[in-house]
This record gives structure tokens, sequence and C-alpha cells, in this order.
């Protein structure tokens, strides 16, 4: 017996329209097609059940294989169709008269097939025993390090045939890839060949990561128990390692010249940028509560710091509540593994216009009593805080990147030096958080509904999610 996976889904977000009422809903629609014939399933039953509060959406797909519900804002659902065997989850929109689109693939006798193909106890416990045999680490020696050989017993795996191409579509040849067990702790280690394949057996009855070098759980693969023999066709688009190696080259060149442009700035006393109202704009357009305003005082955004203040300044009556953090983007704390970091809540003008000026000095930061790590990632801060705004240079890299992404609240990232191409970290930050992007031109609110492979066009600029993180694409 052999059986071909060839079920997918798709997700595609529209932004129609802007809210932030509690009576918020949005639309999702589901699309069921019939991969069988070529149609589409009519008449299925499709629930959506609320993960938060349990209740239950329900609809009947039309002729169209539609299914049409109005949701709560912001809402993660669990999804269950009649004539579809797989669980799947998926999210509502964030803003009002926002829709979301996701698309099923999938055969008709989907259900069927898995009834028939599924094993029993047994059968999953002598799966178990004969791979608990494996050695944790298998190197697949084959055609260049390309091909497995074939197992004796094939019912035991499923056969995964993988082709890996680059962003202009290439074939990635040579790139090193490891398929690691969640369960079983089982890994396999294979190289592409000049297609940019690889094939390998993997164990049933496991969750697979598909790992490069540098980008670890770049794909997630189940592969279930079932009878019989089974092959599993995937295409990924990855920038590849010798890519990615050389942009963090270029981006280290190019930070390193914007330190020295910006340690030039500090030596004539001068200011060359914040003549733009981007922050001012921004700031005017959203009515964000007890807000923790998060920013870097490094040269380039000095007197975006002070436009802060200024602004606090002119509102503070209305944000009693408000906090604020200041780092320079250039100083690591001693002895620690993120930089320095200052702490205010609810300061007066002149107190926080001291801060600023003192951080933007950039002397004896690295003694600083907080670093970013501990007060912004581990909760130093003791005073709730409703919404997270991050004040960055557009087109500059973060020091603490790896931080500011693990936040646990929702990051509204504003890139400030309107004039400059967003630098992919920033979207990625907000996209990892479920936040948003603000430039002078618009609010980018729904990036959190984005999901893997999906592109992000901002201001001109095209980006793709690849490997869990924002890629630039021209």
């Amino acid at each position: 017996m052999k059986k071909l996976y060839t079920y997918t889904s798709l997700l595609f977000v529209f932004i129609t329209g802007f809210s932030s009422a509690q009576d918020c809903q949005s639309t999702v629609k589901m699309v069921l097609f019939n991969i069988t014939n070529g149609g589409h399933f009519a008449g299925q039953t499709v629930e959506l059940t609320n993960i938060s509060s349990k209740k239950t959406y329900t609809e009947i797909s039309n002729a169209k294989g539609e299914a049409t519900f109005l949701l709560p804002c912001d809402q993660r659902f669990d999804v269950k169709i009649s004539n579809y065997a797989s669980k799947d989850e998926i999210k509502s929109p964030s803003r009002t008269n926002s829709t979301s689109t996701r698309k099923y693939s999938y055969e008709a006798d989907m259900i069927q097939k898995r009834k028939d193909f599924a094993m029993d106890d047994a059968q999953k416990a002598m799966v178990d025993r004969t791979i608990s045999k494996l050695p944790d680490t298998t190197f697949i020696k084959g055609s260049k390090g390309s091909s497995m050989r074939t197992p004796s017993y094939m019912d035991n795996y499923v056969s995964l045939d993988i082709t890996i191409i680059g962003l202009e579509s290439q074939p990635l040849v040579g790139e090193k890839i490891v398929f690691s067990g969640r369960k079983r702790n089982k890994s396999f280690k294979a190289k592409t060949n000049s297609a940019g394949h690889v094939r390998v057996f993997l164990p049933k009855g496991d969750i697979y990561t598909i790992n490069f070098h540098y980008h670890k759980d770049y794909r997630i693969e189940e592969v279930e128990y079932s009878k019989g023999t089974a092959t599993v066709r995937i295409e990924i688009m990855y920038m590849g390692t010798k890519e990615y190696l050389r942009r963090k080259k270029a981006e280290e060149e190019r930070m390193e010249q914007e330190k020295l442009r910006a340690a030039q700035a500090i030596a004539r006393g001068s200011q060359e940028y914040g003549d733009d109202k981007v922050l001012e704009t921004v700031m005017s357009r959203n009515n964000w509560k007890n807000k923790l305003l998060i920013s870097d005082v490094s040269s380039e955004m000095l007197e975006y710091a002070h436009k802060l203040a200024n602004w606090y300044h002119t509102n503070r009556k209305a944000d009693e509540t408000t906090q604020f953090v200041l780092y320079n983007n250039w100083t690591k704390r001693a002895n620690s593994k993120s930089g320095s970091a200052f702490h205010m809540s609810s300061p007066n003008y002149d107190s926080l216009v001291k801060l600023i000026d003192y951080v933007y000095a950039n002397v004896g930061l690295e003694n600083a009593k907080y670093d970013i790590e501990g007060l912004i990632v581990g909760n130093g801060i003791e005073k709730p805080y409703d919404d997270v705004i991050l004040f960055v240079d557009k087109d500059a890299g973060l020091m603490d990147y790896a931080y500011f992404k693990k936040l646990k609240a929702p990051v509204h990232v504003v890139l400030c030096v309107d004039a400059r191409k967003p630098n992919a970290q920033h979207l990625t930050i907000a996209w990892k958080t479920k936040g948003s992007v603000h430039t002078f031109s618009g609010d980018f609110t729904e990036i959190g509904e984005l999901v893997e492979g999906d592109t992000f066009l901002i201001e001109g600029y095209e980006y793709m999610i690849m490997g869990g993180e924002f890629i630039t694409m021209n």
C-alpha cells in the first residue's frame, strides 16, 4: 500500500478597515478545494471553536466551497471540517471589517484513507521499539550526501523528498540540512545534491523540525503512524547559507559605518537627523494606553528621543501612567549579554530630558543598574503596561534584537528617520509579538496575521517571512 500526502492550506489577509473597539468583529472565509476532481466541497460542516471562550461557530460550505464567519477580532480558533482529517488552528483579524481567507486543498476520501491506514496501539509500539535501536544521529552518505539508503522495512518510515530553492528560484546546492525528531530525539543529517534535492526516510510517529545551520526550526513536519508506505514531497524556499553569510557581512560593515558616522557627529556636536514628523504623526494617529515607550538614544535617534519627551510634556496630564525605557544601541552593560537600559515611570519633563542626554553621551553606561534582557524580557518592570511602543532608527539593526523579539506583549514599532529602507529586524519584532509597524505614511496593524511564506510590502520595499524571520526581497 502506498499513499501520497497532497493536502495543503494557505492563508491570505486583506486589510479593509481599522477599529479598536471591544465589540470589534472581523470576517474569516474558509474555502474548501477538492483536489480529486478539481472542484469544491459543498455542503460540508465547518466549525470554529474559540480557544479561550470555547464558543463554537458553525457554517455550511456553499457551492463554491466557501464558509464565511463573522467572529470576534484577534481570537484563536480550533478548526473542524466534516470531511477533513487534519487538525488546524486559525486566528481572526485584529481589526474590524478586516477579512482573512483560509484555503484548504485535499482529497475527497481523506478521512477514509486516514482510517484505512491508521495503526493500532500494538503496531505503534512495534514501530517505537524498532526505531529506538537507531543511532541518535544518522548521517546520510548517499550520492553526495543527498539520498538515504532505503530501510529494510519501509512500513516504519515515510519517504520525504525535499527540494530546496533559493530566492531566485535556483536549486541550492550543497546546503546542509538536519531533520530532528521531537519525540524520540533522532536526527538525520544530509546535504542537497546538484538539483537542490534530498531524500530521507523518517520514522513514523514523530514531529520533525527541518533545520539549517543558521536557521533552526525552519519548518515543522508531522509524520503520523500509518500502515503501508507513504511519500511526502516538499519544496522549500530558503536564502541559503552562503547568501545569509553575505548579507550578515554586509550588515556588519554597514553598522560599523553607522557607528563611525555617529562618533563623528558626536565629535562635531552636530545632529543630522530628526527633521521629519514621523514621531509626532504616529503618536497623534494612535490612542495607546498605559504605554511603555522604549527608545534608542544613539546619535541618529537623539532628536527623536527629545521629540518624544516634548510629546510627553504636552500630553502628560492625559498619560500619567506612561513609562520609559531608554538605551544606547551601541553600548553593552558590563558582564551582561545585552545593552544597558534605564527605566523611568511618569517622570517630570526635566528629569526625562536629563536622562536622554546622559544616555546619549554614552559615558559610564556599562555600569547601568539594568540591562535590556532583565528589564524588558525578564519582567524587571513592576508596574503593568498595556502597549509597548518601540522607537527605532528605520534601517539600523538592533544590538539586542534577540531579546526584543521575545517580548510577551505586542510591540508597536515606530520607524524613525523616514527616508530610509526598513530593517527586516524591526518587522520581525512586530510580527513575532503580534504587534504593528508604523511609519509617517501609515499604520501596518495586520502584520501579526501573516504566516510563513507570506510577502509584505511597505513603502515600496518587499519582504518575505522565511524561517521565522523577515528577509528583504529587493
